[in-house]
């Protein structure tokens, strides 16, 4: 039997199309989700470190042989 015979045909391929649109949603969803996460982590670490520099006391120069790069 032809797949295009059958008189379920549409009506499946619509279904088939929909989870799939909704599965792409979700993902793009949890995502966002994720980055916005990521964010607020990665936005909290830098006002932590911006902090502990503003509350070290200054270091006299380093030379070459102690300067480690970052």
């Amino acid at each position: 039997m032809n797949i295009y015979e059958d008189p379920e045909y549409e009506e499946k391929m619509n279904q088939v199309t929909d989870r799939m649109g909704y599965l792409i949603l979700d993902l793009i969803h949890m995502s966002l989700q994720k980055l916005a996460t990521e964010n607020e982590i990665y936005k909290e670490w830098l006002e932590i470190r911006l902090e502990v520099q503003r509350d070290s006391t200054p270091r006299s120069p380093k030379t070459e042989e102690q300067d480690i790069p970052f």
